[in-house]
């Protein structure tokens, strides 16, 4: 029993180390990205890019709140799976004392409500993913259509070129896939 928490452990440890370097990577990667990506397009239309930019805090605020929302959720997944590990892991330990009152289809009822409790919150995380996750991606689509009708029509006005809207709905998208690899992280 020692040995298996021992390998638990060091399993955990080696996971954490190498998931914190992964996503530091992935961090710093992410907001040179950003950085280099902000230059690019206030060098190329600085108007194009305060309106394109004047969008983001509507997606990042609506990002935000879901987000926080499915965290709860998640945390509530985690708690109740811990609660039926702990119901399954006591009955166990106790299973000589269960079967001798001839317990066992109570206690597996009780785990099996446990385990229901917790789909259900599986259900909910899954349906709150996939609106944030649709959410955010049509709230974006809806900027860069916003963003691309603004740069068409600084385009007839001769502001900017046709290769500059381009070059700038390219990098508007490298922006975007960068903020996205910052909010996974």
């Amino acid at each position: 029993r020692t040995g298996e928490l021992v390998n638990r452990l060091s399993n955990d440890s080696y996971s954490v180390a190498k998931n914190t370097t992964e996503n530091f990577t992935k961090l710093l990667r992410a907001c040179f990205v950003l950085v280099i990506g902000i230059g690019a397009v206030f060098y190329m239309s600085p108007t194009l890019a305060t309106v394109s930019f004047s969008l983001f805090p509507l997606l990042f605020l609506a990002g935000q709140i879901f987000s926080r929302f499915v965290k709860a959720l998640g945390r509530d997944l985690v708690d109740r799976l811990a609660l039926a590990t702990q119901v399954a892991s006591e009955r166990l330990a106790a299973i000589r004392t269960v079967r001798v009152f001839g317990a066992e289809p109570f206690e597996v009822e009780r785990y099996n409500d446990r385990i229901d409790a917790s789909m259900s919150v599986v259900r909910k995380v899954a349906i709150a993913e996939g609106i944030l996750t649709s959410s955010v991606f049509l709230l974006a689509q809806c900027s860069l259509i916003g963003v691309l009708w603004y740069g068409g029509s600084l385009v007839m006005t001769g502001e900017i070129t046709l290769g500059t809207l381009t070059s700038f709905a390219m990098y508007a998208s490298v922006q975007a896939s960068s903020a996205r690899t910052r909010a996974d992280i």
